[in-house]
C-alpha cells in the first residue's frame, strides 16, 4: 500500500484528521498485530513531526557552547551526617543550599558564594564537607583531562571562622579531606602533596612524578578507561597514613593526536598549524604500565612499598583501608582479568598476605570492584559475584571465608549500598523482575527472603 506523502500542520487535532491518519486506523484495525501498530504510529508522528525539525536548525553552538539541550537535573546532591537534609548547588554554582529530607523545603543556604567576594572563586561546579562538617572543600574552573580525570582549582571555606582560603597555587587534581579533617591531599603534576589545614603549610609526598613517565595519586589513561576510576590514593582511617599506586608508564609506546582549533574549549595556538597531543597509549598486547603500591607515613615523612612480588605484568585497580585501618587491602587482577586477588598489607612494614581470590570463566567485570566494601564490624566483607551464574552478595569473613550467599534467585544485583549494624540489614539494587525494571531492596542478617523500602 502506498500513502502519499505530504507536509503535516504541527496542530495534533489537524494531523489526526489527515488522509494518512486515516489510512493508519484502517491498517491497525485490520490485521497488523499490537506491537506492529505501536511502531507505525510512532513512525507517522515523527513524520509529522519532520517538517518542523528541519525548519529548526540546530548549530554545533547550541550543542557544545549554550548546551540547549543540556537535561536538567539536581547538581551536587550530597546527604548530610545525620542523614536528616540534603545539600544542593543551586543559582548557577553561586549557592550551597540544604534541603530537608522529610519535608523536601529549604532548611538553609548554607553558603552564598558571591558573598565571599573572592575574584578567584565566582562559582563553584563540586563541594566536599569535611566529616565533621565544619569545613567545605569548594572546587572550581574544572578542566577536563580524558573521561574521568580533570584538573581544577579549590577553595577550602571554614564554617566556624568563616574564613576562605585557597588550597594551593596552580591547579590540582582530586583533592581529597583526611577522615579528621585537619589536612588535604591531592595531586599536581603527577605528585602528591599534603596541606596542614592548621598550620596553612604544604608537603610533597612523591618527587618522581614526570609527565608520560611516573604518575603518582591518578591512573593512566588505561586504568581510568577501562577500570573506571580518577583518584588512585586512600588516607588510612586515623588519618595518619595515605597509601597511593604509583604508574610507571615509561616503556608504554606512545601515541600522538592532531589538535586542531575547535570550538569548545579553543586551542587558539593550533589556529593556522593542528598541534599534536602525545600520551601513553598501549594496544592490545602492548607493554602496560608497571604498578606499585606505596604509603606514605605523614609523621615520619616516609614512603614505604607493599610488596607485591617479582612479576609485574598484573593490574591494581582498586585499594581499600579496612575500616580499622590495621590492614591496607590491595585488589590485583591478571591481566585477563579473569583473577583477582584480595591481599592484605601491612602499611607499615610492607608485607603482604592472600585473603581472597575471585575467579570467572570469562572475566571479572568492574562491578565487583565497586560494590566491594569492608563492613564496620572489621569482621566481614561484602562482595559482588557470579558464583551461581547471576550477579549476587556474597559475605565473607574478613580472613576470606566465605559466610554465606545473600541474595539468591535468576536476576542481577546491580548495586551494593551499605549494611545497617544497628538492623542488621543489608540493602541493593536489583532487577527482580526485569532488566528494565530496577529496585531498591533489603534482606536481614539471618533471612532469605528480601523486602521492599527501609523495613
Amino acid at each position: 500500500m502506498h500513502v502519499k506523502s505530504g507536509n503535516f500542520n504541527n496542530d495534533e487535532n489537524n494531523f489526526l484528521r489527515t488522509p494518512q491518519f486515516l489510512i493508519f486506523l484502517r491498517i491497525k484495525t485490520a490485521f497488523i498485530p499490537q506491537i506492529m501498530r505501536r511502531i507505525i504510529l510512532v513512525l507517522f508522528l515523527i513524520s509529522a513531526c519532520f517538517t518542523n525539525i528541519q525548519a529548526q536548525q540546530i548549530t554545533l553552538e547550541d550543542l557544545f557552547i549554550k548546551r540547549s539541550f543540556k537535561e536538567s537535573t539536581v547538581t551536587g546532591l550530597a546527604s548530610t551526617k545525620d542523614g536528616m537534609s540534603y545539600t544542593t548547588i543551586e543559582n548557577g554554582g553561586h549557592e550551597i543550599v540544604k534541603y530537608s529530607y522529610k519535608t523536601g523545603e529549604k532548611q538553609a543556604v548554607l553558603l552564598d558564594i558571591p558573598s565571599l567576594k573572592n575574584d578567584s572563586l565566582t562559582s563553584v561546579s563540586e563541594y566536599f564537607f569535611s566529616s565533621d562538617e565544619t569545613k567545605v572543600l569548594l572546587m572550581t574552573s574544572r578542566k577536563p583531562i580524558y573521561r574521568r580525570s580533570f584538573t581544577a582549582v579549590y577553595f577550602v571555606y571554614n564554617f566556624v571562622t568563616k574564613e576562605l582560603s585557597k588550597l594551593a597555587e596552580g591547579r590540582q587534581q582530586v583533592a581529597t579531606f583526611s577522615p579528621d579533617g585537619e589536612r588535604v591531599a591531592f595531586v599536581r603534576n603527577n605528585n602528591l602533596f599534603v596541606k596542614s589545614l592548621r598550620f596553612g603549610t604544604e608537603r610533597q609526598m612523591t618527587t618522581d612524578g614526570e609527565v608520560n613517565k611516573i604518575i603518582n595519586g591518578v591512573p593512566d589513561w588505561v586504568y581510568e578507561e577501562e577500570f573506571e576510576f580518577n583518584k588512585a590514593f586512600e588516607w588510612s582511617p586515623d588519618s595518619k597514613q595515605v597509601a597511593y599506586i604509583k604508574f610507571n608508564e615509561e616503556d608504554v609506546p606512545t601515541f600522538g593526536i592532531p589538535m586542531y582549533k575547535g570550538l569548545n574549549p579553543v586551542h587558539a595556538e593550533n589556529t593556522l598549524y593542528p598541534g599534536e597531543y602525545r600520551y601513553k597509549y598501549p594496544k592490545a598486547g602492548e607493554k602496560n604500565s608497571i604498578v606499585s603500591v606505596w604509603v606514605y607515613d605523614i609523621k615520619a615523612g616516609q614512603n614505604i612499598e607493599m610488596d607485591l612480588s617479582n612479576d609485574k605484568d598484573f593490574y591494581i585497580p582498586r585499594i581499600h583501608w579496612t575500616n580499622n585501618g590495621k590492614n591496607l587491602g590491595i585488589m590485583k587482577m591478571n591481566r585477563l582479568q579473569n583473577r583477582l586477588e584480595l591481599i592484605y598489607a601491612n602499611s607499615y612494614s610492607g608485607d603482604t598476605r592472600l585473603i581472597f581470590t575471585e575467579k570467572n570463566k570469562r572475566y571479572i567485570e568492574t562491578d565487583f570492584l565497586d560494590n566491594f566494601q569492608f563492613l564496620s564490624d572489621d569482621k566481614s566483607f561484602v562482595t559482588l559475584s557470579e558464583q551461581d551464574g547471576y550477579k549476587h552478595l556474597y559475605l565473607y569473613e574478613n580472613g576470606g571465608v566465605k559466610i554465606r550467599q545473600l541474595t539468591e534467585g535468576k536476576f542481577d544485583v546491580i548495586k551494593f549500598y551499605g549494611y545497617d549494624p544497628a538492623t542488621k540489614t543489608f540493602f541493593y539494587q536489583a532487577a527482580t523482575v526485569s532488566p528494565m525494571q530496577r529496585e531498591i531492596l533489603r534482606i536481614a542478617t539471618g533471612s532469605r527472603q528480601p523486602g521492599r523500602g527501609a523495613g
